[in-house]
């Protein structure tokens, strides 16, 4: 049997699911999901996500941003954020594996819960 390299950090797929699976990550994305075209500021994050400290905020908007699904908009030194098309693509893959997990008994919540509520992009 061939010995499979698991540890591959720079594989895309190894990266985009390390990326989702930082604490507070799906979070910030729902917020975005919830209003894909509005713009927000750091402050609403803040006050969307009481538990999340300001330097956890801030390292997460970063990491989006590097991925190219958020872009950071500095107009006359007031900075928002904004989903990109490739955040609002994500949101494809947060459908499938939402069904995933109803549809294999994963979950038990029907549809009870903020996470397993499909999100649809208009």
């Amino acid at each position: 049997m061939e010995r499979l390299n698991l540890y591959d950090t720079n594989c895309a797929m190894y990266k985009s699911f390390d990326l989702i699976s930082k604490k507070w990550m799906l979070l910030i994305l729902l917020l975005f999901w919830k209003s894909p075209y509005e713009e927000f500021r750091f402050t609403n994050f803040e006050r969307m996500l009481p538990s999340v400290t300001s330097r956890v905020i801030s390292m997460r908007l970063k990491e989006l941003e590097e991925y190219k699904i958020i872009e950071k908009i500095n107009n006359s030194g007031k900075i928002t954020y904004k989903l990109t098309q490739v955040g609002i693509n994500l949101v494809d893959v947060y459908n499938v594996l939402q069904k995933w997990t109803h549809t294999n008994g994963i979950c038990d919540c029907n549809g009870s819960c903020e996470l397993c509520r499909k999100i649809i992009i208009k």
